[in-house]
């Protein structure tokens, strides 16, 4: 794995050893499940689980229109590239799209789409309610992509499928 924390720590119940560059550093399973139990809003928790679940940038999440989410086949489709969703997004999508449609937008406002240092607000303040620590969007990812990489070490047979956007399938 490229990035890793420095020294040993403990993500996903396996011990890891390396350096990650300073301003980078992986979430654990636990803050993960923290953050997203603390989460009041829908729209707040799709936000985190989009970046979280998916491995989306913050870019990528803000644009995302409606008509890019495939709940059925449980997909979502960013240019030609189509990303596998986790059963608990699609869930949690299936009920927002059934109350909640304020633009095209999935994570919008009634002015359109989210601005960017909204998103970042929002995924900071949640993340010093619930663990104490700020994060950002590429914490998210960024943890998100490793955990998978470790999944993949350990027992590959329990990947699905995900694309970033370079085209790289990870599985």
């Amino acid at each position: 794995m490229k990035n890793k924390r420095e020294g040993n720590n403990l993500i996903n119940g396996m011990i890891i050893e390396g350096d990650v560059p300073k301003n980078k550093f992986l979430l654990s399973e636990e803050e993960i499940h923290s953050i997203l139990r603390y989460t009041k809003k829908i729209k707040h928790r799709i936000l985190i689980e989009l970046i979280y679940g998916c491995g989306l940038s913050l870019n990528n999440v803000l644009n995302l229109k409606y008509s890019d989410i495939d709940l059925i086949n449980g997909e979502i489709k960013i240019k030609e590239i189509r990303i596998l969703m986790p059963l608990r997004l699609i869930n949690l999508l299936r009920y927002y799209f059934s109350c909640e449609k304020i633009n095209d937008y999935v994570i919008g406002t009634k002015y359109g789409k989210l601005a960017k240092k909204a998103a970042e607000k929002i995924i900071e303040t949640i993340s010093l309610q619930s663990i104490n620590k700020a994060i950002n969007s590429d914490d998210l990812r960024e943890s998100s992509l490793s955990q998978h990489d470790l999944l993949l070490e350990s027992k590959p047979e329990n990947c699905l499928p995900i694309f970033n956007f370079s085209g790289r399938q990870f599985s």
